[in-house]
């Protein structure tokens, strides 16, 4: 069995991209066409295939008459009726019934409905001695327990079967401080960055004057173990920062002519920012617009968040002046905060024997409102989405649940707070169509 890219070592590839950079044929490319392998429209390829895909949107069908390659289809392996997680039990299943050697590659094109499923398998499976009980309070363990799950899977079934496990990723832009910034970072857990011995960015941009962008994509190294022994003894990197034209078959050629890093060319050489697996791109006036227009946004989701809690506090102070004679308490959260618990606490204690207690006002969580990281708009949106399907309750259900469990209205939730019940609800959404 002869190596794919010669006598370099690449046992894991991943490939990252926007849409239409080719993601899907880099994959079905990674073993080399064999010259004596033949198509033909009405009995198909004259050899049998080494790549075997697993696909979750149809995305290598178009090239079924150019490569030669094995087709599963991921949402087909399981009945219609079947819950998420079923699609890991049998992805699993049809690795381990592959024999070491029968494919040179396997190719998972794209990982974001595999990762679901993980998660839902997890979710449904507890590993490493945890309780689901424990995922629901705490889901950062069974994120931590999926991270264990899918190294495992990578390291112990999928590497002693093939020479390159390789994988596409759509790409997700960055946030910061609830921004959308310009850097970009493919889908997915870290776990795939760790284990990957290259992943690369793909991109066919169109320059100046061109009427299309180019046939071939340019490549950026996010991540590479490409290192070896010089001819006078020294290491070095043999793959250049950026593949112009990147393909396998490019890469292969610097498999056997090492870049010379004293000498790179210009087109070798990093134009952008590559950072912990994320690239920073070269900010555009759409970027500027699109950018823009988000935070516009985010400051009238701020906007509308300040002016509810400004007329709850109204009603409460109306509430109040309703009781004649009576002292008004303030809000927890705006008591004399300057004071030590223990006098808080003797006020407090006295308050209650001595003033009508008006109904709890918790929900005015003004410490939300205080921090920085608020759930930003696409979170919502995706929260309500989410709910809409996992439950067929109404949003006014939802606004409720969000009350009484983190006493804040759904626009007042931190980031975080909003990404956990995103994880809950695909969690459920899972369980619920089995």
């Amino acid at each position: 069995m002869s190596s794919l890219f010669e006598d370099k070592i690449l046992p894991f590839i991943g490939v990252t991209g926007p849409i239409t950079s080719g993601k899907s044929l880099f994959l079905l490319s990674i073993v080399p066409k064999d010259p004596e392998d033949v198509y033909s429209p009405a009995t198909g390829w004259s050899k049998p295939p080494r790549t075997i895909v697993y696909d979750d949107e149809h995305g290598t069908d178009p090239y079924s008459h150019v490569r030669n390659f094995k087709r599963v289809d991921m949402a087909e392996m399981v009945a219609d009726d079947a819950p998420l997680w079923k699609i890991w039990d049998e992805f699993v299943s049809s690795i381990k019934a592959i024999k070491p050697g029968e494919f040179d590659c396997c190719a998972i094109d794209t990982n974001e409905l595999l990762e679901n499923a993980l998660l839902a398998w997890v979710r449904q499976h507890p590993v490493g001695g945890h309780t689901q009980g424990q995922y629901d309070k705490m889901a950062g363990l069974m994120f931590a327990d999926m991270k264990t799950t899918l190294m495992s899977f990578l390291t112990r079934i999928a590497a002693p079967r093939f020479q390159v496990f390789a994988w596409s990723a759509h790409e997700r832009t960055e946030w910061q401080n609830n921004q959308p910034t310009t850097r970009k970072r493919p889908y997915g857990k870290t776990t795939w960055m760790q284990c990957a011995s290259l992943y690369l960015r793909l991109e066919r941009l169109k320059k100046a004057g061109q009427s299309a962008p180019p046939q071939l994509p340019r490549g950026t190294k996010l991540k590479a173990r490409t290192m070896y022994i010089r001819p006078d003894g020294s290491e070095g990197d043999w793959l250049p920062e950026v593949i112009q034209d990147c393909t396998p078959e490019r890469i292969r050629e610097y498999a056997r002519n090492p870049a010379d890093f004293k000498k790179l060319k210009k087109s070798e050489q990093l134009q952008d920012t590559v950072q912990d697996g994320s690239i920073q791109e070269a900010v555009t006036d759409d970027d500027r617009l699109r950018i823009q227009a988000k935070i516009e946004e985010d400051k009238r989701v701020q906007s509308e968040s300040a002016l509810a809690l400004l007329e709850r506090r109204m009603e409460f102070k109306e509430r109040n002046d309703a009781a004649p004679g009576k002292a008004v308490i303030l809000p927890p959260q705006e008591r004399q905060k300057s004071l030590g618990a223990k006098e808080r606490e003797a006020i407090e204690a006295s308050d209650r024997a001595r003033m009508v207690v008006l109904p709890p006002i918790e929900e005015l969580a003004t410490e939300n409102l205080e921090e920085n990281g608020h759930a930003n708009v696409d979170q919502i949106s995706q929260i309500k989405d989410l709910w809409t399907k996992a439950s067929g309750l109404p949003e006014t259900a939802l606004e409720s649940t969000v009350r009484k469990q983190y006493s804040c209205t759904l626009v007042e939730l931190t980031a975080e707070q909003a990404e956990t019940i995103i994880n809950k609800l695909h969690v459920r959404l899972g369980n619920s169509e089995g």
